[in-house]
This record gives structure tokens, C-alpha cells and sequence, in this order.
């Protein structure tokens, strides 16, 4: 039997910084979709809280492991569901078969999609304990899922991306990424390495020089990510 083809998340990278390196696996996190409080205005124009009369409970609030009983309940806690309006025009055909503009509609627009939270597992993060550890913490303390448990294929471990991860730059010491300089960055990250930069007030003639030695310390990152032997 064919394994059934994973889904990808949009692929987008949103403040992803250089001096940022931050090792974050992206995690599908539940979230009751009867927990968003809705608001209504009284007469005077104060908002207040709408009072929930579909008679379904926000599973939230019962505390403890309440994301099993969620998914008991159907309620899909791990996806939410987006709902937009558009206007959109209407046309008719006159007596002559030309087209008329004879008003305009409201369009109701839905896309579901996963619940995407970052974990930080870098070692500069939650103490030096191992990252398989802080994921499974995250995931049985929270009851968030990898992606690819959702049925969707997981990407970047980089801050902030979500592009998919590249076969070439998948490292058992430092993790996933899309590409070379995310997983160096990362490795570099890993090692305490602090990389040169580029100040802006150099001497003349520096620029080069700086560019060469931090290519260098990058390559050296890149090495210890890729080496399958030594201590993670």
C-alpha cells in the first residue's frame, strides 16, 4: 500500500535574520476553535463578550490533557479556519447578447490551515538539554504534533522559515534546513562560534579580508553539521 502523498505548508519566510540563528521546529499546536471569545456591542457601543449559545464547551478550560479530548469531540483543534468577504460584479445579458453590469454579490471565501507554532531547541535555549528531549516535552506537556503527523512535510528548522527542507542539508547533529547557509548558520549557533562581521566603519581594503575569515568559520560549522562521526 502507497504511502499517502504529505501536504505543504505555504512556504514562507517572515524576519528571518542572519544574527538570528535559532534552531525552532515547527510544531502543529491545538487550539480549541470554540476557545476564541466572540464580541458583541451593547447599545451604547461598549464591546462585551458574546454569550455562547451553540452549547458547545471551550475544551480549554478543562486543563490537564484536554487536546485528546478535543479530537474526541471532532472539534479539529489543530487546524483553524480563516473566512474573508470579497465583492465581486454581476453581469447579465441584455436583448441584444451584450453583457450588463447589473450589480455586484458578496463572495464568502474559507481556508483551513494548521495551527504552525516554532519550539526553540538550540542549546542557548531552555538549558543544554538534548533537542529530541525539549520536542518531546513540548509535545507531551502541550499536546503539539510534529507536521508530518498531521499529514503535512516538514520544513526549515531555521527562525522564521517554512521552505521545504532540502535533501543535501538535513544533519542528525543540528537538524533540517532549506539550505546551506541556514544549516551553517545554525551549526554555528550550535558551536558558541562568534562569527565576524561586517561593522560598516572598516578600513579600506578590510571588507575582504572580514568576508573570507567568516566564509571560512561558516564552512567549519557546515563540517561538524555534516560529520556523521564525534558527539552531537
Amino acid at each position: 500500500m502507497a504511502a499517502e502523498e504529505k501536504k505543504v505548508i505555504p512556504g514562507f519566510t517572515m524576519g528571518v535574520r542572519e544574527n538570528s540563528s535559532v534552531r525552532m521546529v515547527k510544531l502543529a499546536s491545538p487550539i480549541c476553535p470554540y476557545s476564541k471569545q466572540e464580541m458583541e456591542r451593547t447599545p451604547e457601543g461598549r464591546p462585551v463578550p458574546k454569550q455562547n449559545t451553540s452549547g458547545v464547551s471551550n475544551c480549554q478550560l478543562a486543563g490537564g490533557e484536554w487536546w485528546k479530548d478535543c479530537e474526541t469531540r471532532g472539534h479539529d483543534p489543530y487546524y483553524s479556519t480563516r473566512t474573508w468577504y470579497t465583492t465581486q460584479d454581476t453581469w447579465d445579458e441584455d436583448g441584444e447578447g451584450n453583457q450588463v453590469l447589473t450589480g455586484t454579490r458578496t463572495v464568502r471565501h474559507e481556508e483551513r490551515r494548521p495551527n504552525v507554532i516554532q519550539c526553540p531547541v538550540g542549546l542557548r535555549y531552555g538549558g543544554a538539554q538534548d533537542p529530541v528531549y525539549k520536542l518531546r516535552r513540548s509535545m507531551e506537556r502541550k499536546g503539539r504534533k510534529r507536521l508530518s503527523e498531521i499529514g503535512y512535510e516538514e520544513v526549515c528548522q531555521y527562525r522564521n522559515c517554512q521552505r521545504a527542507v532540502g535533501k543535501r542539508y538535513r544533519s542528525r547533529k543540528v537538524g533540517d534546513y532549506c539550505s546551506i547557509e541556514h544549516l551553517q548558520l545554525v551549526a554555528a549557533d550550535h558551536l558558541e562560534m562568534k562569527l565576524i562581521q561586517m561593522t560598516g566603519v572598516l578600513e579600506q581594503g578590510e571588507e575582504n579580508a572580514i568576508r573570507t575569515k567568516r566564509e571560512q568559520q561558516l564552512r567549519e560549522a557546515a563540517a561538524f553539521a555534516m560529520d556523521p562521526g564525534g558527539n552531537d
